[in-house]
């Protein structure tokens, strides 16, 4: 116990300077047991019948068993000391070291035999596997051949209306991300769960096709692994690059559209915003005098101000009008051919360098960073 070991590490006895151990009386109760062997198996043989051991006596009692312990330190066999002597004789006076000896030597003759056991194990897994590696890491024929997944495919992710074959199993998504950017590739990480949260891992999913406008940080999908397992997928990191120039040719116009949206949604805003602190403060005014006994006024009609706004709407839906109308008369004077040709060359102009850089981008697209 812990109070055993306490009392154990206290001194033998009473401590006093050039004071000789007592043998008996005032002991440590847990020394006291091995102090009393100590007096009959060695005290009392040497000094006879005494009480105290001293420093000296000590010393001789030390100087005297030297000898044994360095004979105990040297000694070897210790081993085969529980043997026995007698098994010790009977073994040694057997053959069992020459049959011991004759087995080895039948062994060694097999040597060369053991040996290749290791290389024909390995010849054998090249046989199984070489063929499954080469066409998975090297010419990446299962990846390219339908119905088929490579090694590294470790399920479908279905997300936005989508299924996408090409995820990866990832172990640390800031590493992989890190070295994945260079693929020039759309590469969504999702996050993977079952079972509650007791089963997880991570995916890296390339899109190589459609578009990415539903696709964001938290969107929820569903993944299924190479076993039939279905996992809550969540994505929680994008990698952002060209997914086709299909999507490219119309990124322009979206983003256009998404401007102009932003724009309408400020300006309405910012219009409610006046129009609220407007009725807000008319509101105020009218509460204050009718608390002070007037009738509240009613707002005079200013109309300079509201002629001034009628002309600035007249003034811009005029410039909108003549300016689709110069185009409109612009457009119809072209012949028949060339109508086809000025849309054509409109639309490069404004999808063109987005088509041209998604091209390039795309050609440089790279499935081993991935």
């Amino acid at each position: 116990s812990a109070a055993a070991e306490e009392l154990a590490a206290l001194p033998l006895a009473a401590i006093g300077a050039g004071k000789a151990l007592p043998l008996e009386g005032g002991l440590n109760p847990a020394w006291a047991d091995w102090i009393s062997k100590l007096r009959t198996a060695i005290v009392t043989p040497m000094f006879g019948d005494t009480a105290t051991l001293s420093a000296g006596d000590w010393a001789l009692i030390s100087a005297r068993f030297a000898a044994f312990e360095g004979w105990v330190a040297g000694k070897k066999g210790a081993a085969v000391e529980k043997l026995g002597l007698g098994r010790v004789r009977e073994i040694l006076a057997s053959s069992t070291k020459e049959s011991l000896t004759a087995l080895i030597e039948k062994d060694k003759l097999l040597e060369q035999e053991a040996n290749a056991i290791a290389s024909v194990d390995k010849l054998v897994r090249y046989h199984r596997d070489l063929y499954t590696l080469l066409n998975n890491f090297a010419s990446f024929q299962d990846f390219y051949s339908p119905g088929t997944k490579a090694i590294f495919q470790v399920g479908s992710l279905y997300i936005d209306g989508r299924s996408y074959d090409l995820c990866i199993k990832v172990d640390d998504i800031a590493k992989h991300s890190s070295m994945a950017n260079l693929s020039q590739t759309y590469i969504a990480y999702c996050e993977c769960r079952r079972n509650g949260d007791a089963e997880k891992m991570s995916i890296a999913a390339a899109f190589t096709d459609g578009t990415s406008d539903n696709l964001m940080v938290g969107r929820n999908g569903v993944f299924y692994d190479r076993k039939g397992n279905d996992w809550d997928a969540t994505i929680v990191k994008i990698i952002d690059h060209p997914i086709s120039i299909r999507q490219a040719f119309w990124s322009p116009y979206k983003q256009i559209s998404k401007m102009v949206h932003d724009q309408i949604e400020k300006v309405a805003a910012s219009h409610d915003k006046t129009v609220k602190d407007a009725a807000s403060a008319g509101v105020s005014d009218t509460a204050h005098k009718a608390e002070a006994g007037q009738p509240a006024a009613a707002p005079p009609f200013d109309v300079g101000k509201f002629a001034g706004i009628f002309a600035a709407i007249g003034l811009a839906i005029g410039a909108i009008g003549t300016a689709i109308a110069s185009v409109l008369t612009g457009f119809l004077n072209l012949s028949w051919w060339q109508m086809p040709l000025a849309v054509g060359g409109l639309l490069l102009l404004i999808s063109g360098p987005s088509m041209v850089i998604a091209y390039f981008k795309l050609r440089k697209r790279n499935l081993a960073p991935i």
